[in-house]
């Protein structure tokens, strides 16, 4: 049984990275022997973030979304993502 990873990732105002930094995570972990979640914490973007996000997680189940209604800083953020992961690493 392959090991599980969580990514935990705060964003602030990344609209146009969500899926960029998705396909990448996706490609590199094809060839790694390991399950993988990605954890965004949007930090209150204004950009439309949020909604790349909800594109990807409806896309692809690995992928979760806590959103925090006012930016809080990236270590509020952080923390946040942690404390709702569940990972083995």
């Amino acid at each position: 049984m392959k090991k599980k990873i969580s990514i935990i990732i705060p964003v602030c105002n990344e609209k146009n990275n969500i899926s960029i930094l998705v396909r990448s995570l996706q490609k590199e972990f094809c060839s790694l022997p390991f399950d993988y979640t990605i954890t965004y914490i949007d930090d209150g973007s204004t950009d439309g973030t949020l909604h790349a996000i909800r594109e990807e997680a409806f896309a692809h189940p690995s992928i979760f979304l806590l959103y925090l209604s006012r930016n809080c800083g990236h270590k509020k953020g952080l923390k946040a993502g942690m404390d709702a992961s569940k990972p083995e690493w």
